[in-house]
């Protein structure tokens, strides 16, 4: 065993073989730390701040709507962070986990197939022309949605651009695809209320059929539309 007087003479001869080594600057824990903060800074400006705290905010604004009188009241919740930094949404779209993005969710999917279902019993799709105080506005719907809730004339089996090229009508076609949710919910809305939705608005499509709102979502090279990942129009 060693006495007090040896343990203190291997002590002091450590501290000396430590104080001669070589010391270095710490450039490259310098370097990381910096582009960390840099990287932090840049993601919450380009994203914008989510409201700070815990639970929900909730929103309420009135948009025009298909819907006879035409006007409603819409109501949207944004989950806030406590931590101070962009929303969910954001993080995900520039390589947050999410499993969706990373492989195809049951759960979602199930849900595009009951709405596939669903519409093979609707009449089919064609362009739903309504006639508002103003303007003729159209929408890219089915026979059932036209008739029993937008009340409209329905002209089957061609989009309203293309009805509009044929007759040289006059319409409007306000409503579009808008990928509202995180999880590839798609809905026709007017740009407005597509912005209100905090969600990606697709002027040049008229129907869901034609966007993936998952690769909306995913971002960094995303999910690829095809005819057989179509979003859920709700």
């Amino acid at each position: 065993p060693l006495f007090r007087s040896d343990k203190d003479d291997v002590d002091t001869f450590v501290r000396m073989q430590l104080e001669s080594l070589p010391q270095f600057f710490p450039i490259f824990i310098i370097i990381i730390s910096v582009g960390q903060v840099v990287a932090m800074g840049v993601t919450a400006y380009l994203g914008s701040f989510a409201p700070i705290g815990l639970g929900v905010d909730v929103k309420n604004e009135s948009f025009s709507s298909l819907v006879p009188p035409y006007t409603a009241h819409y109501t949207h919740t944004v989950p806030k962070n406590m931590w101070i930094g962009p929303d969910g949404r954001y993080l995900i779209h520039i390589g947050a986990k999410f499993t969706p993005c990373m492989r195809e969710d049951t759960k979602i999917y199930a849900g595009y197939a009951k709405k596939y279902e669903e519409e093979s019993t609707q009449g089919g799709y064609g362009c739903c022309i309504i006639e508002r105080e103003s303007y003729r506005a159209g929408a890219y719907t089915t026979l059932r949605q036209c008739e029993d809730e937008y009340k409209g004339a329905f002209q089957p089996s061609e989009k309203c651009a293309e009805y509009v090229a044929r007759t040289g009508d006059n319409i409007l076609i306000e409503f579009r695809p808008c990928c509202a949710t995180i999880t590839g919910n798609c809905l026709l809305t007017s740009s407005d209320l597509c912005d209100f939705y905090e969600g990606t608005f697709h002027p040049e499509e008229e129907s869901c059929q034609e966007v993936n709102c998952l690769s909306d979502v995913c971002g960094m090279g995303g999910l690829k539309a095809d005819a057989n990942n179509r979003s859920e129009e709700r």
